[in-house]
């Protein structure tokens, strides 16, 4: 995995189906997730979201130029490995 720590902790998250429910002062209405949804890990008590094998993180500027780092980082690994077959061919 490559990316940023997920957010939430690593033994799962509540998400999929949601009831909405309105707060009775503000009127905003507030998603609760009812699904619980894990990743094949083995589950440590590090209370912290999945860490990556490398991290790789966005500044507010990529955001705004709208990079996406995580996948120009894949594309590059991608060439090299085929670069890598073409020697070793």
């Amino acid at each position: 995995m490559i990316g940023e720590e997920t957010g939430g902790a690593n033994d799962g998250t509540v998400a999929g189906f949601y009831s909405y429910q309105k707060l009775p002062n503000s009127k905003i209405e507030l998603p609760i997730g009812l699904l619980l949804v894990q990743p094949n890990i083995d589950f440590t008590n590090t209370q912290k979201g999945v860490v990556p094998d490398v991290e790789i993180t966005q500044n507010m500027q990529d955001i705004i130029d709208k990079k996406d780092i995580q996948l120009d980082w894949v594309k590059v690994e991608i060439e090299k490995e085929r670069e890598n077959k073409k020697i070793a061919d």
